[in-house]
């Protein structure tokens, strides 16, 4: 596995040489990578499910990116196998040579001193909230203040591993799968994780399966080495059925068929959900 360069990262650094840019100037792309205008961009994110659009600002540009929030693809044999023994190695992990491997990533883990910070900005925009609510006299039960300390800190810690925790047991023992949850941020904040385990990657799955920046957090990868990713909220019912069947083809087929104008809402497994938000889901 040799090294290469993020690819959205080289292709920022090549359209930035060959372009003379003005402060905040806006780019928009389509999914192919192709130059459009913002009409295009905002209709295509508009109108199918299957899309998911980003933004990358930098101090001279703003670069609008169309991807497809689901992807599959295939390694061979032996690159699954090569991964499964890092991830053995890394994590020491009992990996099977025939299990499904589902890996979820996050971005930072959780840190007391970084969590009072981002609850300071969080103070001041409430504030700042707070004061435009008053002007325009709203209801002051409009906006609410959030008490934060170290208690607190723990005790949603705790939640959030009991809650992960249950997951990765429901679907290891109901599936042939090992569940991984992947990092790239500082080790030593793995130790407020008390009996959770982690994999900090040394940026190979990261170079192989997440080379563009908040598009796919959720990997699940077969020992014939097809693999699946999600950059979604996706349900366990959809999650279960692929973990289910050896065979993906009409899982592949309700793809296609999802990028289909015809089919704004998605088909089999991607079709929108109308109760988003309320769905259960692991992972």
């Amino acid at each position: 596995m040799t090294k290469s360069l993020n690819p959205l990262l080289t292709f920022l650094f090549l359209f930035i040489l060959t372009h003379q840019l003005t402060a905040q100037e806006e780019f928009y792309f389509d999914e192919a990578s192709n130059q459009i205008n913002k009409a295009e961009f905002e209709k295509k994110c508009n109108s199918n499910y299957i899309y998911k659009c980003i933004s990358y600002p930098t101090d001279t540009l703003v670069v609008n990116k169309v991807f497809f929030k689901y992807q599959f693809g295939k390694l061979n044999v032996e690159e699954f196998q090569q991964i499964r023994k890092l991830l053995i190695k890394d994590g020491e992990y009992k990996i099977g040579e025939n299990d499904i491997i589902i890996i979820k990533k996050i971005d930072s883990l959780w840190n007391y001193n970084r969590e009072v910070k981002l609850h300071k900005i969080h103070e001041k925009k409430y504030k700042e909230y707070k004061a435009i609510n008053d002007s325009l006299g709203y209801e002051k039960h409009h906006f609410h203040e959030h008490d934060f300390n170290k208690e607190i800190f723990e005790k949603n810690l705790n939640s959030w591993i009991k809650q992960n925790q249950k997951c990765i047991d429901k679907f290891e023992r109901k599936f042939n799968t090992k569940v991984i949850f992947l990092h790239e941020d500082n080790i030593n904040f793995e130790n407020v994780y008390d009996d959770f385990s982690w994999v900090k990657d040394r940026g190979v799955i990261k170079r192989l399966f997440f080379k563009s920046n908040n598009v796919h957090d959720l990997l699940i990868i077969k020992p014939d080495g097809e693999y699946f990713l999600s950059g979604s909220h996706f349900i366990d019912r959809y999650l279960k059925k692929l973990l289910s069947h050896k065979d993906w083809s009409k899982f592949k087929e309700d793809f296609q068929k999802s990028l289909d104008p015809k089919n704004p809402d998605g088909k089999g497994i991607f079709k929108r959900d109308k109760s988003y938000y309320h769905k259960k889901h692991c992972f």
